[in-house]
């Protein structure tokens, strides 16, 4: 079936009388059904109604002028292909049935369009407003339409969208967010006013977000003070790893070192290394961290799972976190004694609190020829405990404390060689 149909009243085609004027087309489900309706000057508000028989897929284009209204129905199963160009002008026009094809809805100020159901992603729609006058484009279901919408001077209306509170319009794209980062719709958006004014995005009560260009008027009442305006979607900052204070310069610094941990050790997730001589205070905010920092005298509390630190040099505390921690204490590279007289106690002393059940301490550079001397109660007030000192033989010293540990008894000690470097592994039972 091929339905052409043209209607103008100026040169009375047809002539239209108030009991008579409309066209209404019932179209069959042959599947080869192709409709061109041509509206022009109609001398009396005109209805066109295009109604889909179940599973009828018809090609079709509009030619409306001002005083028409265009209804197309159908049922799920109906389609209306749409691969031309189609002038709705200051018409209003719903489309209650799918849309396929690549074609083109071009509408002038005053115009209205509706698609009730999906529409492919071929379709463009042209809204060409006017300050006064907006072209107005509703989409009943927003998440469906994958065409492209290029926009000036008129209004856009996305239904079902209560959960709004924020957009970003950039790049060819219209982006409307619920809660935090989640996206809830995204257009295809191209504002192409000449004003390049921008857009004012709102949510009203109906749970509609409205898009209009800054500055054009929303004729159809859609619009209140009631309505809430949407903000630039700024993303969500994601919680930092750790937190860094420089005591060195009493300033907080930026989390800028972390990154995912890429090294031999199973279980860690994040790497934070940090060489620095100043002497910095670090919280742990997450699991599963390896830290590594420089030659100050440095504060690092872990938060949980399993975690490596290697605090350099300096005098360093160390606080366990509720998982499996292993420190590391690096005498490899400690400065000789600046004298012959003896040992530089504490060249490098780290202090551990909270060392339990499988965390572990590394001490490279320290292996079977090493003197060693343990004493109880040493360290720092309010965290003394059984403490390990380590000449070296270069007449420098490395010493460890275990706050809170006073003997023995559930420490175990192993001497191993790891990339040509001695180490003294001692473990919690």
């Amino acid at each position: 079936m091929s339905i052409h149909t043209v209607v103008d009243n100026y040169s009375q085609t047809f002539v239209f009388t108030p009991l008579t004027r409309g066209i209404s087309e019932e179209v069959d489900a042959s599947g080869t059904s192709k409709v061109d309706i041509s509206v022009v000057n109609p001398r009396y508000p005109m209805d066109v109604a295009l109604n889909l028989a179940a599973n009828s897929q018809v090609t079709a284009n509009f030619h409306l002028a001002s005083f028409n209204f265009l209804n197309v129905t159908g049922d799920a199963t109906s389609v209306l292909l749409d691969d031309g160009i189609s002038d709705l002008g200051a018409a209003r026009a719903i489309i209650q049935t799918s849309v396929l094809g690549g074609g083109t809805f071009n509408l002038s100020d005053g115009g209205f369009l509706e698609f009730g159901k999906g529409v492919a992603s071929g379709t463009t729609v042209n809204l060409n407003g006017a300050f006064a006058r907006d072209a107005e484009l509703k989409f009943d279901q927003p998440n469906e339409f994958q065409g492209t919408v290029n926009f000036a001077d008129s209004l856009l209306i996305l239904a079902g969208l209560g959960n709004a509170s924020s957009y970003d319009e950039a790049n060819g794209q219209l982006t409307i967010y619920g809660v935090g980062d989640t996206v809830i719709d995204q257009v295809k958006f191209n504002d192409v006013s000449p004003e390049k004014t921008g857009i004012t995005v709102r949510l009203n009560a109906q749970g509609e977000v409205l898009i209009v260009e800054q500055g054009t008027k929303v004729t159809t009442g859609t619009s209140s003070l009631s309505d809430t305006v949407l903000t630039q979607h700024a993303p969500a900052v994601a919680a930092p790893v750790v937190l860094i204070h420089d005591t060195t310069t009493n300033t907080d610094v930026p989390d800028t070192f972390s990154h995912s941990y890429t090294g031999p050790v199973a279980g860690l997730q994040t790497e934070l290394i940090d060489i620095t001589s100043d002497n910095l205070n670090i919280t742990a905010k997450e699991d599963n961290l390896f830290i590594k920092t420089g030659a100050g005298n440095d504060a690092i509390s872990l938060h949980g799972g399993t975690n490596v630190v290697d605090a350099g040099g300096g005098s360093n505390f160390l606080t366990s976190g509720g998982g499996f921690d292993t420190f590391f204490l690096d005498a490899r590279n400690i400065p000789a004694a600046a004298s012959a007289a003896g040992p530089v106690p504490g060249a490098i002393w780290d202090t551990i609190q909270g060392f339990g059940h499988g965390d572990a301490a590394t001490l490279w550079g320290i292996g079977p020829g090493t003197a060693l001397v343990w004493q109880k109660n040493e360290g720092a007030v309010g965290h003394t405990g059984l403490t390990l000192h380590a000449n070296l033989p270069n007449g420098s010293e490395a010493s460890l404390t275990l706050a809170g540990i006073d003997n023995r008894s559930n420490l175990s000690l192993n001497y191993g060689i790891s990339g040509g470097s001695i180490y003294l592994y001692v473990k919690s039972a």
